[in-house]
């Protein structure tokens, strides 16, 4: 029983780091983030929202999803170019806002 268990936790604490690695998610082909200065000259195309699926010791993955599915919904509206913004005061801080653009 107690070499089972030490067995278990083993294959447990081996399984961790693949949680933690860095993120896979994040890259959108023909979409960039930019800086809200760099717009200036670009046509606004959307304001998109996304509320990440995964919180706790996955968040920092469901953020980084949500990042990418935000990429993604502005290449499919005809963006090349997104900004993300900040928290804001008195929201959800979880969710990730971006206004995409076309430059």
């Amino acid at each position: 029983m107690t070499r089972s268990l030490c067995a278990l936790a083993l294959i447990a604490a081996s399984a961790l780091p693949s949680c933690t690695q860095p993120s896979k998610w994040g890259e959108v082909e023909g979409v960039a983030e930019a800086a809200p200065g760099a717009v200036a000259a670009c046509a606004y195309v959307a304001d998109i929202t996304v509320k990440p699926s995964a919180y706790g010791v996955l968040e920092s993955e469901g953020r980084a999803y949500a990042r990418y599915q935000v990429k993604r919904e502005a290449r499919d509206g005809g963006a090349n170019v997104v900004v993300f913004e900040p928290p804001r005061q008195g929201d959800d801080p979880y969710l990730v806002r971006a206004t995409a653009y076309r430059c």
